[in-house]
């Protein structure tokens, strides 16, 4: 199941723990000064929808062009990470083609031994997009970090034979996300480059 904010927006992601220490290695984190961040308004639409929807990202006053199409992205790889472990037939091309390097290895790796352990995704993670650092160059192309957090308190990863959860009871359900969203003018598409996630406190609501 699917849900989307717009203060905040909100869809599903999966990963082993779901609030645990992510199972997927976080990349590095760029070595450049941080650039001033571009916060989402706490106000506006919200709205529910299914995993099959278009991404849904509103427009925002705050947010210019790359950095909205970054949330995007980001939207849509939570999306199909969601796909992916909730249906263990479901197509991964999509998804894995939406990353690139050491990000696109270890995530499939871990997806592949989800699905080789019989487990499925059930219930809601929302995803809260807090915001977007300003534009830099990379040598690849151009690249925007999107600030996320993720709530898994209603959603469980469990086998698929037995129904019953894989997870440790007493994982922390909080992961805050800084993800770096690139454009390579090469390929021309935006991809999930690298990331960095932490537990820490509950996400805005």
């Amino acid at each position: 199941m699917l849900v989307r904010l717009w203060c905040v927006v909100v869809v599903a992601v999966l990963m082993s723990g779901c609030g645990a220490q992510p199972s997927v290695s976080p990349g590095p984190v760029s070595s450049q000064p941080v650039p001033s961040v571009t916060a989402v308004p706490t106000t506006g639409m919200s709205v529910a929808s299914s995993p099959s929807d278009e991404p849904s990202v509103m427009p925002s006053a705050t947010f210019d062009p790359d950095q909205l199409v970054a949330a995007e992205t980001v939207e849509r790889w939570f999306r199909l990470w969601d796909e992916a472990e909730a249906d263990l037939e479901a197509p991964v091309e999509e998804f894995s083609l939406l990353m690139m390097g050491d990000t696109q290895a270890r995530v499939m790796a871990r997806l592949a031994d989800v699905r080789a352990a019989g487990s499925v995704g059930v219930g809601t993670v929302k995803v809260h997009i807090l915001g977007a650092e300003g534009v830099q160059q990379q040598a690849v192309g151009k690249s925007v970090y999107v600030l996320a957090c993720t709530d898994a308190s209603e959603y469980d990863l469990v086998d698929s034979d037995t129904g019953e959860s894989v997870l440790d009871p007493n994982r922390g359900f909080y992961v805050h996300w800084r993800i770096n969203v690139v454009y390579s003018e090469a390929a021309n598409q935006w991809f999930i480059s690298d990331y960095t996630s932490d537990l820490g406190e509950p996400c805005l609501s």
